[in-house]
């Protein structure tokens, strides 16, 4: 599986690791991977996880392909 790549903010809370002062990050909040502020406060993001994937078109049979129709 691959790394998650958007987090979630588990509960609301204040970063005042940067960005000029006190920032609040709401509950659910959401940010992507690699942002300082998952860096900084990492016990307070988890990956979000999708419920519902997109399916993957199946691949056309090998018979199908590249015949002309007749008509």
């Amino acid at each position: 599986m691959a790394e998650a790549e958007i987090y979630m903010a588990k509960d609301t809370f204040v970063d005042f690791s940067q960005f000029g002062g006190p920032v609040r990050v709401n509950l659910h909040a959401t940010a992507r991977a690699g942002h300082p502020i998952i860096a900084a406060n990492p016990t307070m993001w988890v990956p979000l996880k999708v419920d519902y994937e997109v399916e993957q078109p199946k691949a056309e049979p090998k018979t199908a392909r590249g015949k002309a129709s007749s008509g």
